[in-house]
């Protein structure tokens, strides 16, 4: 029970712990024969409302052909999230979620959406530095940077981070292979 209580105190101090987590600790909170209902009513203001978000969420990206519910992969939800960024109407509706951030727990398709969200904007810079052709190579160079670090912070396993491109990669390294000649 301490150790329950030590981990349940340190989830609803932070914004770090995942839903799951969360769902779990409350689970096994109510099994317990401790009153631990301050603890329990924290956990459940974080479950609610990311509970909500993601509904919220599944309803705006999953909808469309295939729906989400075939698909199981990250790949494959950045690519609908990125579809839809783009999509004349259907950005504003994420743009709000994203807007919701921080939500009170931790939720893949949050740090999925706010990734494909940053790639679109590191994409319209490059292409602006590219348009004026007048970069210089270590702007390149950062911009290079900017993508590999949103790559690697993608909650997706490393096959999959490995295969999520940006928009603007191959035109970045074609300009960074033209520039260092």
């Amino acid at each position: 029970a301490e150790n329950w209580i030590r981990i349940a105190t340190e989830a609803n101090r932070s914004r770090l712990c995942s839903l799951s987590d969360i769902e779990k600790l409350i689970e096994t909170g109510n099994n317990m024969p401790l009153d631990l209902g301050e603890l329990l009513r924290g956990l459940e203001a974080k479950r609610v409302p990311t509970r909500d978000w993601l509904q919220r969420f599944h309803a705006e990206v999953g909808r469309g052909d295939p729906p989400l519910e075939c698909h199981s992969s990250g790949l494959f939800l950045l690519r609908r999230i990125r579809s839809l960024l783009t999509a004349n109407g259907r950005a504003p509706a994420l743009e709000a979620l994203l807007a919701e951030d921080p939500l009170p727990a931790s939720v893949p398709p949050l740090q999925l959406l706010r990734a494909e969200s940053d790639a679109r904007d590191l994409t319209t810079r490059v292409r602006e530095a590219l348009a004026l052709r007048t970069a210089k190579m270590e702007a390149l160079a950062g911009f290079h940077h900017e993508g590999l670090a949103l790559r690697s912070g993608l909650p997706l396993p490393e096959e999959e981070r490995d295969r999520w491109v940006l928009d603007h990669e191959t035109e970045l390294e074609f300009a960074m292979d033209r520039t260092e000649k």
